[in-house]
């Protein structure tokens, strides 16, 4: 199920499904660890002798975010209950604290209690083993904690604090844990427990006849218990709607900032890019690493998750964002990469933990890589583009030589290096999909991208490095125009399998090479590489979209069709249209930009990739790297539509 509404701020973040529940849950970083890993942390109502949890059958929910903000905005109505809720929610801006206001309206004609239950099932650091839930009467609040990382639950009414509560036991010794208890209506009151436990706390409000009542929630993180306890303190009521209006106001201040880069676009898709601005701020960590998705749902398909940070999404992003006018994100991935970067291997891995550990992989280690360890050298290659762009935004920063030499350099020379001496190509690494193994068309991108752009900036800096790079990048591009395109299918070869066959595969990530500037929009393999791809992936189904390339495996759901469609690949698509300056070209990019904001959720989530026949959302969502492409098109088609006036048109 995807996450509709995410929220985070570095260090505290949380992920809802579509059902209102709190599914994932990560301090003390983005991304690492999980105490939830698709449990939920959930609210039931009860009145009248009937208890129903929100998300189940008979609920509707609409989410939305407050516009262009990071505040939730969701409304809650059970027909059976009688009962609408209104939810206002948001992460604080700097602590690690969620709060959630709500206002319950009482839709029946007779006077009536209702009961709010939260159940919070959490697996503290990934498992249940060796949790402890607890109610504490200092802060009046139930505490679950275990080693350094604890969570405090707390909320009030009109009629003050908890109302009721119960610690448990939960999935072991034939105990379903203390949602059970919540069904008559009220709960033991037990204090504590150990093990695989779980907790539940109710609120209470009389309500009359279509009378309303506010309640307050609140989830705090720390790392001990003077911690919780000590942010718990400070939650007055005032304070919670503080929280709510800081939360909008930070989301404002980066808004005022991006605006001047977008103010060409119509207000629909403005607003839409500012979202994807905010949803990108939950995948950033504070340490600077930038995380793939944090839907943990994907692990029902494999135990494995998105929560790492490749360096060629998180390059991506920060471009995006830098482009944008938000250069925090892009200084903290500098240090970031500082910190991952080995100076005996300057390869960088295929992804990292948000502590900059490596990460999960399944890449087979051979002796034909430096050191035996595998590359795919689209990460560093992209690594060093964000370098490259950075400081090509901030020339003369004081730190530009220090990261120059230190860091671009050593990325550079290995780029530059790690080539045939016979053919100009890079030697034989991991596609960008993780597949395969070989030459490839986006990995030769990249790479010419890279050192193109660090020969420029040597060339600023009087390094003598500038003519080795330029050299590297003239033959890069060399070897693909002559020994990469097929004539026979009008396309550039998704790659050269590592013993030098080709691969004809039709691959949406060829439009790489237009979009880097290796191949020129004039050039005559330019329009046949870019038909040759409309052609043979676009998805032809009512829902529509590209596919990654011929034949894709990932999430199949036919074999009538190349694969499913993809944002990415989509808005690479649009893209590429608006690298050619001509009405029908600008007209598919503003279609295809379209799709992508139909498949959005209607909080402006965007997905991996989407169902080809029903549109719903596939794999994780929201995936990072999909709203840095839509960011990265919206800045493209801006600069379109100052010379197109009028042309851009989203209904």
């Amino acid at each position: 199920m995807p996450r509709p509404l995410v929220f985070g701020n570095g260090i505290f973040h949380l992920c809802l499904d579509a059902g209102h529940r709190i599914r994932d849950l990560y301090f003390p970083q983005c991304g690492l660890p999980n105490h939830l890993s698709g449990h939920a942390i959930r609210w039931g109502f009860w009145c009248e002798e009937n208890l129903s949890w929100v998300g189940d059958e008979g609920w509707e929910v609409r989410q939305r975010y407050d516009p262009s903000a990071l505040c939730g905005l969701t409304h809650l109505e059970s027909s059976e209950l009688r009962i609408a809720v209104e939810v206002r929610e948001a992460v604080h801006a700097a602590e690690p604290v969620f709060v959630r206001c709500l206002k319950i309206l009482n839709r029946a004609g007779q006077e009536r209690e209702v009961r709010l239950f939260q159940h919070n099932d959490l697996r503290i650091a990934g498992t249940e083993i060796g949790d402890t839930a607890l109610f504490d009467p200092v802060s009046e609040a139930l505490i679950h904690y275990k080693g350094a990382h604890w969570f405090l639950f707390g909320g009030r009414s009109s009629n003050g604090g908890l109302f009721e509560f119960a610690t448990g036991i939960k999935d072991f010794g034939g105990f379903e844990g203390t949602w059970r208890d919540a069904e008559d209506g009220h709960l033991s009151g037990h204090p504590i427990s150990q093990g695989s436990v779980d907790s539940t706390l109710s609120l209470a409000v009389r309500l009359g006849p279509n009378e309303s009542a506010e309640l307050e929630l609140w989830i705090v993180a720390g790392t001990d218990l003077e911690d919780v306890r000590s942010r718990t303190a400070s939650l007055t009521g005032a304070s919670l709607l503080e929280v709510l209006a800081q939360a909008r106001s930070a989301s404002e201040n980066l808004n005022l900032a991006a605006f001047a880069q977008i103010h060409a676009l119509p207000q629909e898709w403005r607003l839409a890019t500012l979202q994807s601005l905010q949803v990108l701020r939950t995948h950033l960590d504070a340490g600077g690493a930038v995380i793939a998705a944090n839907d943990s749902d994907i692990m029902r398909t494999a135990r494995a998750h998105y929560s790492y940070s490749w360096p060629r999404d998180g390059s991506l992003t920060v471009m995006a964002l830098d482009a944008l006018g938000w250069g925090d994100p892009s200084e903290r991935w500098v240090r970031f990469l500082a910190s991952v970067v080995q100076p005996d291997r300057p390869g960088l891995f295929q992804k990292y933990r948000p502590d900059g550990r490596w990460g999960a992989s399944w890449h087979p280690w051979n002796e034909t890589f430096p050191h035996g360890v595998p590359l795919q050298l689209d990460q560093t290659a992209l690594a060093l583009v964000s370098l490259c762009d950075r400081f090509e935004r901030r020339a003369g920063d004081e730190r530009e030589f220090e990261v120059f030499q230190t860091l671009a350099k050593p990325l550079a020379e290995f780029l530059c290096g790690f080539r045939s001496p016979k053919t100009g190509f890079p030697l034989p690494s991991y596609d960008l999909w993780e597949e395969r193994l070989g030459v490839h068309a986006f990995t030769c991108a990249t790479v010419f991208w890279a050192l193109d752009r660090a020969s420029a900036w040597a060339l600023r800096l009087g390094d003598a490095s500038s003519e080795r790079w330029a050299a590297g990048a003239s033959e890069i591009r060399a070897a693909v125009l002559q020994g990469m395109f097929d004539a026979s299918g009008g396309c550039f070869l998704r790659r050269l399998d590592p013993d030098g066959k080709p691969d004809p595969t039709v691959d949406a990530s060829a439009l790489w090479l237009l979009l880097v500037g290796l191949v020129a929009p004039h050039h005559e393999f330019a329009h046949s590489t870019l038909q040759a791809i409309e052609e043979r992936l676009w998805v032809r189904t009512e829902v529509g979209g590209l596919a990654r390339y011929e034949d894709d495996y990932y999430f199949r759901v036919s074999h009538d069709l190349p694969g499913n469609p993809w944002v990415i690949c989509t808005l690479w698509l649009a893209r590429c249209h608006l690298l050619f300056d001509a009405d029908d070209h600008l007209a598919s990019a503003i279609d295809l930009m379209k799709w992508a904001q139909k498949v959005a959720a209607p909080t402006g989530v965007l997905p991996e990739q989407v169902h080809p026949y029903t549109g719903e959302p596939l794999s994780v969502s929201p995936l990072a790297w999909s709203h840095s492409e839509w960011i990265s098109a919206a800045l493209a088609l801006n600069e379109k539509a100052t010379f197109f006036e009028g042309a851009v048109e989203t209904s």
